[in-house]
């Protein structure tokens, strides 16, 4: 009987390249601290994006899922935490749950 040598398939890597290995530059990394009553989540791995306007968008969209989980499970939010966003140059921007919906009133 022949014996052929088998050859190991790879799968591909269900990691998509960031734009930045690409380009082969680096693009600035940000982390995001979650404020809730007088405790805070530390961000230790944090994400990269262009700048930090894209970092804004992506805390407003993860608080907006964040008060949306608990509308579902809990049927009521809480407003009174924050993110922090920490900037690669030292700086903070703080992005209130409450900035990131509008409560409408009922109108009769």
């Amino acid at each position: 009987m022949l014996s052929l040598p088998v050859e190991r398939v790879r799968r591909p890597s269900t990691e998509r390249p960031s734009r930045s290995r690409l380009c082969g530059a680096t693009m600035p990394r940000f982390y995001f601290y979650l404020i809730e009553c007088d405790s805070v989540t530390d961000d230790l791995e944090g994400r990269t994006f262009a700048d930090v306007s894209a970092a804004v968008a992506d805390a407003i969209r993860q608080i907006r899922c964040m008060l949306s989980l608990e509308i579902v499970e809990f049927g009521q939010i809480a407003l009174d935490r924050a993110i922090d966003i920490r900037c690669p140059d030292g700086s903070a921007r703080r992005i209130d749950f409450s900035d990131a919906v509008k409560v409408l009133a009922h109108v009769a």
